[in-house]
């Protein structure tokens, strides 16, 4: 297994224990009589979980076919405050998506709060109040090595980038984030 595939892996197990235990709590707790708190907070787990891992399953496919849009917009609703939106998209094929909603999950996670986002054919914009971009983060997408579980999936999007001819340019503040993919 490669250095990039073992961060990859990291992170994916990262992101998805939060709401996998979450349901296992719950699961447990409900041997003793559900009430509408625990069954809510079980609702909202395991939708967050689904949406969670269509999204990376479209990332991760580098070929996603299917609603990208409809895929980014439902893991979105189990963020509260964010808001999408998308423009021109064209004839986005399947790899083009599948590194537009890499780009989108990768602004959305410098997103503590509420946050609108933005994807159209030509990338990605994030704007919120606050936003906590990693520099790491930024510099794999634009070619550094990955160095942590954290740019895992920037170095693969940079890859992904580069495959389809493209590079991604990244432009950050505290309150915007824009990922224009060039080529």
């Amino acid at each position: 297994m490669s250095e990039l595939a073992r961060l990859i892996a990291r992170r994916l197990c990262h992101d998805l224990s939060g709401p996998a235990g979450a349901i296992a709590s719950v699961v447990e707790m409900m041997s003793d009589g559900a009430d509408e708190e625990l069954m809510s907070l079980l609702a909202d787990s395991s939708r967050t979980l689904v949406s969670s891992l269509r999204l990376y399953r479209f990332i991760h496919n580098n070929d996603a076919s299917g609603d990208w849009q409809a895929c980014l917009s439902e893991w979105a609703e189990t963020r509260d405050g964010v808001t999408c939106r998308f423009g021109d998209h064209g004839a986005v094929d399947g790899p083009r998506a599948a590194l537009l909603l890499g780009l989108a999950l990768t602004a959305l996670e410098a997103a503590p709060g509420d946050a609108e986002i933005s994807v159209d054919a030509g990338g990605v914009e994030i704007t919120a109040a606050r936003l906590l971009f990693d520099a790491w983060v930024g510099a794999t997408l634009t070619g550094t090595p990955p160095a942590s579980p954290r740019t895992a999936l920037a170095a693969m999007l940079c890859e992904s980038a580069a495959e389809q001819g493209l590079r991604i340019d990244v432009h950050a503040t505290t309150t915007a984030i824009v990922f224009r993919l060039i080529g």
